[in-house]
């Protein structure tokens, strides 16, 4: 026992600890009551945990080291390519490498720091971006307010307030100051109010209620309701407002009002910017002792941890850091993995009455007005953490007290615990302020300063974020690397090709990742066998996080991603000297490039390339084939709480297809017939799949119905055995929706056949209906496809979304100038007299 101990004491005075501590253990065999050999052994032990985790922190920085290396690596490879380019060109551009390299940066603090508008609409360039994304909100205006149509306890609530409100003062006045839909001043005139006036935030929305209204004229009198086509800031009935340049002269309304009823909250609660319009309807249009619907809003938050850990195995956490938002996200938080830190706790306290009671008795007394609208508040709250973890979201909701007996609330996290969306409003989704990540311990006390001013309500930890965010990935790309039956039916198909190929004496086995992402498919393909993957992916910020995945999970030797279209990869030197960007062709393709209509992201122009130059002879495809459903559906509103919304439904359609979740959203539509097969993919003749084809198919309706919607879903073949179904009837993961493809509206009766032709080119799927087999005019339902001003504003707007796309695309100084102003919209939309949510949409989109 002495030798094994004097050995074991050797080595650790050496430092070697792992052989120290099989010397002393083999010491302690021989002598297991010996203490000095216990101490020793202890003090061993202890050194070898540390050595470990030593070791391992090491190989952790030494990995993100090479993970920061390979990205300047193929930046600098990036930035040959394009000189080498501009070279054969015999270009000469007017900007600078370091031009094309450039990439926007979001700063937190940005939200804090306010805009000038002035300022900001000075430069032409800005003024043109700010008129664009104000006419594409407006565009796309009554499409969002659709889902509110649906709310049937949001509906339920206001108009039970409205009715009670209106018994307690009959021959009320009101004016409603609608979020879309026209349906606030439709349950006011059924609710006895004996004149209305009311305002929609944007120009279709204007046109939107008044079909509503004109379809309702049965219904109610509609007579009471004035509906005003001009901007809220420009009308009055006392206190006169000045002219604007921009809307001309102001319009006087004839009487005040006692009550005014308002909708306009959206996830961020204040980000239709519902204060600047009850400020002035109070100042303006109101008269003393007037009541506001809602009196008040109660806004409640809660910490969580939204972070993406292993998924199947292997660590993905390095996608964290592009899971942020220039405002607070929408989310639907039932359908979203989180894990709650803290308890439910309250925000803030918004008196709209108090609000509205100051703002009509206060006069012209300019201090006593200005201390009123100077509404930012700064409250520090300690939050008590439940459980230990790491949290990096403040997840936000409101409740609106309607009055005494009424609440209506976004958000419920009792019934979310049950995933049922029943008891609160569900058309709102809940908000997101995502904060850089912070470890706390059970029981701890966080300090959290909320920020609440005239437009927004934010949350600012202590020390304050500060961490800039140079790109942005897309909330989809989150949904699926997080669907496990997605990616565990990709492993199984990969094992099983690569096993193939072994059995069939192929040695080495080499990948081709199409659409490579965060990585996650190339290294399932590494794992599952293959000697090397090779993974193509367009996106550089993307690479970025497939490298630094690929690296830390040790694949650095196995797996290498190339930041480029794949389209335009070779495994041939180019001819400018370049090296090729595969050593060899592949043996296994392994590509997820499908879209909800699954073709409409350019797959087959990627499989049509790597089949032609990237893939030896007998490659295997992952997937094989695939088998395209479709099903006649009708998707409309009928009747909404007594009133007639069937003229909403002309808003839905758009000329291509749009996912959703049908699945998720059963009760909105039901199927006229049976689904048919339309389209069989077989990626091995890639030829064959890129030609041009239709198909006339005959649905047989099953059930009377109006027909307006086409859903289609694809099976996706991995190979003989393996199946991956869209299908809305099945138990789907998150990755796909299906694909929905709206018509002019026909009434179909039980036993009709409806004829319907199925085309597809190599870029994506559509539909028609066969008009030779149907009388138009006799199955009409009087709503039309569209709105035929919104369509003729819609072809204005693509015109100029086709000048400002080019001009990006070829000039990287404008897309800079593009994007640095959509940057200030996304971060103080307000400041520009712009909504919240189209604002944050345009930033993102330059991020992305």
């Amino acid at each position: 026992p002495k030798g094994h101990y004097r050995l074991g004491s050797a080595l650790a005075a050496a430092e070697r600890w792992a052989e120290a501590q099989q010397a002393l253990r083999r010491g302690i065999q021989l002598a297991p009551d010996n203490p000095d050999m216990e101490k020793k052994m202890k003090h061993v032990e202890q050194k070898c945990v540390e050595e470990v985790k030593r070791r391992a922190k090491q190989m952790r920085m030494d990995r993100r080291d090479l993970a920061l290396k390979l990205q300047e690596a193929r930046r600098k490879d990036k930035e040959l390519a394009t000189l080498n380019q501009l070279k054969q060109g015999m270009a000469s551009p007017d900007w600078d490498i370091e031009d094309h390299q450039w990439r926007p940066t979001c700063f937190p603090h940005m939200r804090k720091a306010k805009l000038d508008r002035d300022e900001f609409l000075k430069d032409p360039k800005n003024k043109v971006i700010h008129s664009y994304v104000t006419a594409l909100a407006d565009l796309d205006a009554p499409k969002k307010a659709l889902p509110l149509l649906q709310d049937k306890c949001r509906i339920g609530k206001y108009d039970r307030a409205i009715q009670s409100c209106l018994q307690e003062r009959p021959g009320s006045r009101v004016l409603s100051l609608g979020a879309g839909t026209g349906i606030l001043q439709l349950l006011a005139a059924r609710g006895g109010a004996a004149h209305i006036c009311a305002f929609e935030r944007s120009h279709m929305l204007f046109r939107m209620a008044k079909q509503s209204m004109a379809a309702n004229q049965h219904l109610l009198d509609t007579s009471v309701i004035h509906l005003v086509d001009r901007p809220l800031h420009m009308c009055y009935s006392q206190r006169p407002v000045e002219a604007s340049a921009e809307y001309g002269e102001p319009v006087q309304l004839d009487e005040e009002a006692d009550v005014l009823i308002t909708d306009m909250f959206d996830h961020n609660v204040l980000g239709m910017r519902v204060l600047d319009a009850v400020d002035h309807a109070a100042k303006h249009i109101l008269r003393p002792g007037a009541v506001i619907l809602p009196a008040k809003v109660h806004v409640k938050a809660m910490l969580v941890d939204m972070r993406i850990g292993k998924v199947s195995g292997l660590d993905l956490s390095y996608l964290n850091s592009y899971r942020w938002h220039p405002q607070h996200e929408k989310l639907y938080v039932h359908r979203e993995s989180y894990l709650r830190i803290s308890a439910p706790f309250d925000v803030c306290t918004i008196d709209l009455q108090t609000r509205v009671d100051a703002l009509t008795t206060s006069g012209d007394e300019e201090d006593s007005v200005e201390s009123i609208l100077n509404s930012e508040k700064v409250e520090t709250l300690q939050v008590e953490a439940q459980k230990s973890g790491c949290w990096n979201a403040v997840l936000m909701w409101f409740h609106l007290e309607l009055d005494k007996d009424t609440t209506l609330a976004s958000w419920d996290p009792t019934t979310d615990e049950n995933n049922t969306m029943d008891g609160f409003g569900s058309s709102w989704g809940q908000a997101v302020q995502y904060i850089d990540e912070t470890t706390v311990q059970g029981g701890e006390s966080i300090l959290l300063q909320v920020r609440q001013d005239q437009h927004q309500i934010y949350f600012e930890t202590d020390p304050p974020q500060s961490r800039p965010h140079h790109a942005w990935v897309p909330r989809w790309h989150f949904d699926m690397v997080l669907d496990e039956q997605r990616n565990s039916t990709y492993e199984n198909a990969v094992k099983n090709a690569i096993q193939l190929k072994r059995d069939m004496g192929q040695h080495p086995v080499q990948v081709l990742d199409v659409g490579a992402g965060s990585g996650l498919l190339s290294m399932i393909s590494a794992r599952a066998g293959a000697d090397y993957v090779t993974g193509a992916e367009i996106s550089a910020h993307m690479c970025d996080v497939g490298v630094l995945s690929e690296v830390m999970n040790g694949f650095a030797a196995k797996c290498t991603i190339v930041n480029q279209d794949s389209r335009y990869m070779d495994v041939l030197r180019k001819p400018d000297g370049t090296a090729p960007d595969m050593k060899r062709k592949a043996d296994i393709l392994v590509y997820e490039v499908f879209d909800s209509g699954l073709i409409g992201e350019g797959a087959l122009h990627l499989v049509h390339h790597a089949q032609q130059k990237l893939l030896q002879e007998n490659a295997t495809l992952v997937p094989m084939a695939a088998t395209v459903y479709a099903q006649p559906l009708e998707m409309r509103i009928k009747d909404v709480s007594g009133l007639d919304f069937q003229q909403a439904n002309r808003w839905r359609w758009r000329p291509d297809y749009e996912g959703m979740e049908l699945e998720r959203c059963k009760d909105a539509w039901f199927p006229l017939a049976e689904s048919s097969p339309v389209f069989d993919f077989d990626f091995y003749d890639i030829e064959g799949c890129m030609r041009n084809h239709e198909k006339r198919f005959e649905a047989k309706v099953s059930r009377s119905g109006t027909f307006n919607a086409i859903a289609f879903w694809f099976k996706l073949y991995l190979d003989e055995e393996t199946v991956l179904d869209t299908s809305p009837y099945g138990n789907k993961g998150a990755t796909w929706q299906q694909a929905i493809q709206f018509f002019e509206e026909v009434r179909v009766e039980e036993g009709d056949s409806l004829w319907l032709i199925a085309k597809h080119d190599s870029y994506g799927i559509s539909f028609e209906v066969d008009d030779s087999t149907i009388d138009r005019m006799s199955c009409r339902t009087g709503v039309p496809q569209y709105d035929p001003v919104w369509f003729q504003r819609v072809h204005r707007v693509q015109q100029l979304n086709k000048e400002l796309m080019k001009a990006v695309a070829q000039n990287p100084r404008e897309y800079r100038s593009f994007a640095i102003a959509a940057v200030q919209m996304g971060s103080r939309p307000w400041d520009l007299d712009m909504d919240t949510d189209p604002a944050a949409d345009f930033c993102t989109r330059f991020m992305s």
